[in-house]
């Protein structure tokens, strides 16, 4: 919850500079609150005003029970972590 207002700014700084696809890292996530899936859902709706979409890299599994858990994994696209090559 004390991250919340950090997400919100950086997300919303993140879709102003550019016009593609919104990609969130996750892979250092240790815990998610609904809170942040409330950001997430907004900046999706906000995203997909603009032809665009979020995109969530690398949910752990903490993260990928709480949006099974409030119903909304099947509204985000989520990729591995990319591949950094040999």
């Amino acid at each position: 919850m004390f991250t919340v207002d950090a997400l919100t700014d950086a997300i919303a700084q993140a879709t102003a500079v550019g016009d593609g696809d919104l990609v969130v890292d996750l892979g250092d996530v240790e815990f998610m609150s609904v809170a942040t899936v409330r950001v997430l859902l907004h900046a999706q709706l906000v995203l997909q005003r603009q032809a665009r979409t979020i995109v969530l890299r690398s949910p752990p599994a903490c993260a990928q029970r709480v949006l099974d858990l409030c119903g909304v994994a099947d509204l985000f696209e989520l990729s591995a972590a990319a591949d950094e090559g040999p």
